[in-house]
């Protein structure tokens, strides 16, 4: 158990205290639910169990072109989420996070280490629109 509790110390989740003891840092305290703007359902959402299906089925979406969720559950995405509410509302909630205000959460994500790009999808570098003063069409993101 120690050496889980060093290694989330090492990622910076959680602080040993001189006595020995582990507490939340900062950025741990992110991840209860009760704290005003949780990321808790943002990382269930994309690092839990459903998710973590869906990269084990990749595979399947990179040589066939179809979808890599329908593949996995059975159904569609939004098919899927009314027959498991309780993951609908885990999901609904993290999107919610964002929609809410975008800023603030790309700032906390990405203080958690996970790039988001909920309005722009990726392109690389060289194949970015550029705008006036160089800059590109999603400010904020980098995109």
């Amino acid at each position: 158990m120690t050496r889980l509790l060093r290694l989330l110390a090492s990622a910076g989740m959680l602080v040993q205290q001189p006595d020995g003891r582990f507490v939340l840092s900062d950025k741990g305290q992110l991840l209860r639910s009760d704290v005003p703007d949780s990321l808790r359902d943002v990382v269930w959402v994309f690092a839990g169990p459903l998710t973590q299906r869906l990269w084990a089925d990749l595979e399947h979406g990179l040589r066939t072109g179809g979808p890599v969720f329908e593949h996995a559950y059975g159904v569609p995405a939004f098919g899927y989420f009314p027959q498991h509410p309780d993951e609908g509302m885990v999901f609904n909630r993290a999107m919610t996070y964002f929609a809410t205000d975008r800023r603030r959460g790309s700032r906390r994500v990405r203080l958690l280490g996970v790039r988001h790009r909920s309005r722009c999808r990726w392109r690389p570098r060289h194949a970015r629109p550029q705008h006036p003063a160089g800059q590109s069409r999603c400010p904020g993101n980098g995109v």
